[in-house]
């Protein structure tokens, strides 16, 4: 598949490494030597510590390229009966050095050390990367092949965090994942939304493995007899979720241990409002290495593979009110209210109030980086495709009329009445002043729209997504 993403070539040069003995060349100024003289031990091999790694091995160095660009010298003095290899073994001009003086002077060897490397498409920019994922319960539909829309989620996901994480070694990413379930409200518990892996920066011993589907077997709590539980390993009667692999450790070397299984439900708004909380908890300065003090770029890529089926009137998540709609959609017809002529219904609400959150998300997270972050939304299948109130939350600047009509109303202050599936009536109205007011440039919060038809689809635009990061 196409992937343009990093290629780095790191070239270690040698400029200079020049041996002068006092016999042979006039530049180098003798020091007459007593009985008692000695000499400094050499710093030949500090240029290990400044252009690399050390590894395990106190032989070995892994370089990198974090310093190109920087210039390394030495000098150092020896005693010319203790000459270390690296200098009795080097070139210049394609000859090699002898030394014959073993009288009283000093041998001083000058040397100097650059690094180069080879770029194309290099994030200069640290980036804080969100991706907030569908598990709803369509997700686990299998195709052709026995593979669930979690395994090829999975799959791109994957391959995007670590193209992400090679690009800079201070880019971050997290993991968010959302279902959702009847009578819940923003941040609640019941498995509507995880935070599967939090904001930073992640490695794995097995290559480009983060993410894996949920195990055959899970642990749980088993009543052995009465009044006896034990914590048990049985098996996994809903396989179709997603958990962390067990080697991913994060920047402080602590195993990641997170699972989630699907669920009935798609309460979209509040994985986007999770996703936000976490981003606006986030330090968005580098505070070490060579890109201390810059200030990172914020990213949420919101996927999805069908229309939001829960809602709540709080967009800016300050109220735990009832929510809107529920996990299924057999309560969702009827009309709530009329707006310019048309009427609108839950479907539409629900909608409305999911693109409120994401409009204030993502002003919240520029006031908090004080840097525009990027909007990428993924609807995958036909059947968001074939959506226009889940595509007027996907791509606003191509919203539905009943949408614009709705958005219109708010900006201009008016109250926006709307209905949960019981009935019971509640408003939306945008905020008199302070962060919560929304603008008009606000409600395209879309920087970039990556519709996906298919499995091979969703692959290549979790990529194209990377590339449009780089």
């Amino acid at each position: 598949m196409k992937n343009n993403l990093v290629k780095a070539k790191r070239v270690l040069c040698v400029l200079l490494c020049v041996v002068l003995l006092l016999s042979n060349l006039t530049i180098l100024t003798a020091a007459a030597a007593a009985d008692n003289t000695t000499v400094d031990p050499h710093t030949l091999d500090q240029w290990k510590k400044y252009f690399g790694v050390q590894t395990e091995d106190p032989n070995d160095v892994e370089l990198s390229t974090e310093y190109a660009g920087g210039v390394w010298t030495d000098k150092s003095v020896f005693d010319p009966e203790n000459v270390p290899a690296q200098l009795t073994d080097a070139k210049y001009e394609g000859k090699t050095f002898s030394l014959t003086d073993k009288g009283d002077n000093f041998l001083v060897a000058l040397s100097a050390i650059a690094s180069n490397k080879q770029i194309k498409g290099y994030s200069t920019i640290p980036t804080d990367t969100v991706f907030v994922l569908d598990l709803s319960s369509s997700m686990r539909y299998t195709d052709d092949d026995g593979r669930s829309a979690v395994d090829e989620l999975i799959e791109a996901t994957n391959k995007a965090i670590k193209d992400l994480l090679s690009l800079n070694k201070n880019n971050r990413v997290a993991v968010v994942v959302y279902a959702g379930n009847t009578n819940k409200s923003f941040s609640s518990a019941g498995g509507i939304t995880q935070i599967t892996m939090p904001l930073d920066g992640y490695s794995t011993d097995k290559d480009g493995v983060y993410l894996i589907v949920d195990p055959e077997t899970v642990t749980e709590w088993v009543q052995v007899r009465p009044g006896r539980w034990e914590n048990q390993e049985v098996p996994n009667t809903n396989p179709y979720g997603l958990a962390v692999y067990g080697g991913v450790k994060n920047s402080s070397n602590a195993t990641v241990r997170n699972s989630f299984e699907v669920s009935t439900g798609t309460f979209m708004q509040d994985g986007i409002y999770e996703a936000m909380k976490l981003l606006k908890a986030a330090d968005p300065v580098v505070r070490e290495g060579v890109q201390l003090g810059t200030k990172r770029l914020p990213i949420m890529v919101l996927m999805t593979d069908g229309e939001s089926t829960l809602g709540n009137p709080d967009y800016d998540g300050n109220d735990a009110r009832t929510d809107l709609g529920n996990s299924t959609m057999h309560d969702y017809e009827g009309n709530t209210g009329n707006v310019g002529g048309y009427t609108y219904g839950h479907r539409d609400t629900i909608s409305f109030v999911t693109s409120l959150t994401a409009a204030f998300a993502k002003k919240e997270i520029r006031d908090h980086y004080e840097n525009d972050p990027l909007f990428y939304t993924l609807p995958y299948g036909n059947a968001v495709m074939n959506r226009q109130e889940a595509l007027s939350v996907l791509n606003p600047q191509r919203a539905s009329t009943i949408q614009n009509q709705l958005w219109t109303r708010f900006l201009n202050n008016e109250t926006v009445t709307v209905y949960n599936s019981g009935n019971n009536r509640y408003t939306v109205k945008n905020a008199a002043s302070g962060n919560q007011k929304l603008s008009a440039a606000d409600r395209y919060y879309v920087d970039k729209y990556f519709p996906a038809a298919n499995d091979d689809e969703m692959l290549n635009n979790f990529e194209a997504i990377v590339e449009e990061i780089t």
